[in-house]
């Protein structure tokens, strides 16, 4: 099972690439706050290009903003 942050979980698989990978999209200790709300703390995750990952949690969890993090 993968970790749990702020109710979001994510899988191993995600976040430990082998060497030579390139990631296709990255994030790297991403936090994110709106006033006293904190959305993200901390959060690391990398993609790999040609693959289909699902990112799954509660309302209000932060996977819009954790998305939106890997575009700006």
């Amino acid at each position: 099972m993968g970790r749990h942050l702020e109710g979001l979980v994510v899988s191993p698989e995600t976040t430990s690439m082998k060497s030579g990978d390139v990631a296709a999209a990255e994030a790297v200790g991403t936090s994110k706050q709106f006033g006293a709300t904190v959305a993200l703390r901390g959060v690391s995750l990398s993609l790999r290009s040609a693959r289909c990952v699902g990112l799954v949690g509660r309302n209000g969890a932060g996977k819009s903003t954790l998305v939106g993090s890997l575009t700006v």
